[in-house]
């Protein structure tokens, strides 16, 4: 998360990368990613599964806009949850 010189708080991680933008390292190559919330291995999780563990990533005031794109896209829903 970042702050704006207004003081709003953004989350760095998006639903979607911004058109054009640059990827170095491709998803099956992530194995850990870490931010000052959690951190979670990547490695052998399904799209759904690393939509999940991205959004747990975010900032908790983000998770529920992340969730819901992540909804619209398909790409995760009600029945996928893992049960912890």
């Amino acid at each position: 998360t970042y702050t704006d010189s207004e003081g709003k708080l953004h989350s760095r991680i998006k639903p979607l990368l911004t058109p054009g933008a640059i990827v170095t390292v491709p998803r099956n190559q992530v194995h850990y990613l870490v931010t000052e919330y959690v951190m979670v291995n990547m490695k052998a999780l399904s799209i759904w599964g690393r939509a999940e563990a991205l959004i747990n990533l975010a900032h908790p005031d983000f998770r529920d806009d992340l969730l819901k794109a992540a909804k619209e896209m398909k790409i995760w829903s009600r029945t996928n949850r893992i049960p912890f």
